[in-house]
């Protein structure tokens, strides 16, 4: 619930398209699960297992879509993740 409150004033600021906006979506969607999980009766560990596999797997696309961006957007150059293009 709490990531799901700050990505309210995240979205007001323009800053839902950063690296840590995107996070944040992620982290309130795979959190989402927890509750849904919880009213089928499914076991908590496994819907926390569920729920870091989901964090884990979209937080890695958001890094791989973050570096793209820095390789070839010219704003982007100086971004952290420019160590990740190639030459």
């Amino acid at each position: 619930m709490a990531a799901a409150a700050l990505l309210i004033p995240t979205a007001l600021l323009g800053k839902q398209k950063t690296l840590p906006g995107e996070f944040l979506v992620v982290t309130a969607f795979a959190t989402l699960l927890l509750p849904v999980a919880s009213a089928s009766g499914a076991h908590p560990l496994k819907a926390g297992l569920a729920a870091a596999v989901w964090w884990l797997s979209f937080g890695l696309g958001t890094l791989e879509v973050h570096a793209i961006k820095a390789r070839f957007k010219e704003s982007a150059r100086q971004q952290w993740t420019r160590w990740g293009r190639a030459p």
